[in-house]
């Protein structure tokens, strides 16, 4: 199958981009033994706080936990509501803040690995004149980080801290399909969870999921019109 008249093609970051578990489970590991010595909360049992996310105690991340798709507040709160349960009583926006740098800081250290030839696609993309976005329920920091360890560049930035609309919001699409001159059944999502195709599905656009992060391919067959094993297998469809 082929995809046709795309102008333009929005790109989720972790498990689309880059390898997922590689990366973020060692990361979030390090978070969570941070904020137990932070808060001396040694009696909260440490995979109690990984399950509230959506990690298995084998390391399988589920792709609608909040690992895969929250951003830093909403896994604030899933980690807050488990100290709380084991009576450790924390401040929310102190709490946010100690996590949200414990992230910022242990993602600069965490070296990732790209799910296929990103370079090589990206000037694929630029030959046809079809334009790039990169939408990330990251957050600024870690986001920009990342395009800059790696070369990265793309038209549009969308995270979770910034001023434009973010994913999950059907917006994010029409904001592209403005920002591109186009409308949005000319503008592709690519993405491993089906939190990053439905919403763009419901706003008319065209979906790719892809095999390189937490999702299988009959979780993300419902809402994809191709499912892809990377991304580097674009080329061969646009």
């Amino acid at each position: 199958m082929k995809l046709h008249d795309v102008r333009g093609v929005i790109f989720d970051k972790d498990g689309t981009m880059i390898e997922f578990q590689p990366f973020w489970i060692p990361v979030t590991c390090r978070v969570l033994s941070r904020l137990r010595e932070l808060y001396r909360a040694d009696a909260i049992e440490y995979q109690d706080c990984l399950s509230a996310l959506g990690v298995s105690e084998g390391g399988e991340v589920d792709p609608e936990g909040q690992l895969a798709i929250g951003t830093y507040e909403t896994i604030s709160r899933a980690v807050s509501e488990v100290y709380a349960r084991g009576g450790v009583e924390v401040d929310g926006a102190s709490f946010l803040g100690d996590m949200t740098r414990a992230f910022e800081e242990e993602a600069a250290r965490q070296p990732c690995t790209l799910t296929a030839d990103v370079h090589g696609l990206f000037a694929f993309l630029r030959q046809k004149r079809i334009r790039v976005a990169i939408a990330t329920t990251d957050n600024t920091e870690v986001t920009q980080g990342f395009l800059r360890e790696n070369g990265i560049e793309a038209d549009i930035v969308s995270t979770c801290d910034g001023l434009i609309p973010k994913k999950p919001d059907a917006e994010l699409i029409g904001y592209c399909a403005r920002a591109w001159d186009t409308t949005c059944e000319h503008v592709l999502m690519v993405g491993d969870t089906p939190n990053d195709l439905r919403f763009a599905r419901n706003a008319g656009a065209r979906t790719v999921g892809v095999l390189t992060g937490v999702s299988s391919e009959r979780a993300l067959a419902p809402y994809a019109d191709l499912v892809l094993a990377n991304i580097g297998e674009l080329k061969k469809v646009l």
